[in-house]
Parts: C-alpha cells; sequence; structure tokens
C-alpha cells in the first residue's frame, strides 16, 4: 500500500509541474494522497506528523485558490486534530463558504460530543452537554473551548 502511495504521490507531483491547465486537481490529489499516507498506521509518528503537515500544505494552497470551497475547509479540519478548537474553527468556516460541505454539522456534532464525552464533572457529578439551541451552544462552545481546550 505505501509503495502505492508513494508512486501515485510522485506523478501527481510530475502533473502538477507538467500540465498547469489542471493545477487546482492536482493540488487537491497531492492534499489527498498525503492525509491518505498519514493514516496509514506506523510505529514512526515523525512520519505520520510529516505526511500531516505535507497534506496541510496542500490543502491550504488548494484553500487559497478556492476560497468558496467548503471541502477544504473539511479536509483541514481532519488535518487539525487534536486540536478541537482549530476543528470546529475549519468544521464552521466549511459550512460558512459559497459552496458549503453539508456534512461538516455531523463532524461538528461528533467535536462538540468529544468535548462533552471528556468534560470534567460538575457540581452535583453531572457531565457538561452542549445546549439545545443554535446561539447557546455557538456561546457555550467558544467559552468551553477557550478553558478547556489546548492549543
Amino acid at each position: 500500500m505505501l509503495n502505492f502511495i508513494y508512486l501515485a504521490y510522485s506523478m501527481m507531483a510530475l502533473l502538477y509541474e507538467t500540465v498547469p491547465a489542471f493545477e487546482d486537481t492536482w493540488i487537491e490529489c497531492l492534499g489527498d494522497l498525503g492525509r491518505y499516507r498519514m493514516a496509514i498506521k506506523d510505529e514512526d509518528i515523525r512520519d505520520r506528523e510529516v505526511w500531516t503537515s505535507v497534506s496541510r500544505y496542500w490543502y491550504s494552497k488548494a484553500s487559497d485558490k478556492a476560497p468558496t470551497t467548503g471541502r477544504l475547509y473539511h479536509h483541514l479540519a481532519i488535518l487539525a486534530r487534536p486540536n478541537a478548537l482549530q476543528q470546529l474553527y475549519y468544521y464552521t468556516k466549511s459550512l460558512c463558504v459559497a459552496v458549503p460541505f453539508l456534512s461538516a454539522r455531523e463532524s461538528i456534532l461528533a467535536t462538540t460530543g468529544c468535548l462533552a464525552a471528556n468534560a470534567p464533572p460538575l457540581p452535583g457529578g453531572s457531565r457538561w452537554r452542549p445546549p439545545a439551541s443554535g446561539a447557546a451552544r455557538r456561546g457555550a462552545l467558544e467559552v468551553w473551548s477557550s478553558k478547556f481546550c489546548t492549543a
């Protein structure tokens, strides 16, 4: 599997350099291949960090060229793990652009669910839960993230 990813990455890099008419496509493909390489279980954590950075570079470049494409911000949010605040930023941005990536809603709920599951117990033994209304949820997430999430 690694050989295939390395070969495909090399081919996409060559296409990026030689066929500029499809540059936007090649850039996103390079980000995808970097993310696939990062996702492969590896004993060397440095490899994972390197490929996360490589993937983040290509997706950032793609989002600079197409800032209205929500899918690219969703990819950046996936790469932002374990920084929940940065994830929420990119998930929200992926919904607020001209071409939103609607699946980011479920990702936001999953991220906020992780925040609630990892919350310290409140007085009386209960745990924090995100409020039901949208405005209250946004406000609570802002306070929660700034208080309990590390950058």
